[in-house]
């Protein structure tokens, strides 16, 4: 299954192995959550 990363400061999706944010360049970048959260 594939996963993205998310940046931290635009929400923009990432490819998997990105270093940076391709929208925005920056390099805080955090993996899309796998299971939705739950209350």
């Amino acid at each position: 299954m594939f996963t993205t990363q998310i940046c931290m400061r635009c929400n923009a999706r990432n490819p998997e192995r990105a270093t940076e944010c391709r929208k925005c360049g920056y390099d805080k970048l955090r993996p899309k959550a796998r299971e939705s959260r739950s209350a």
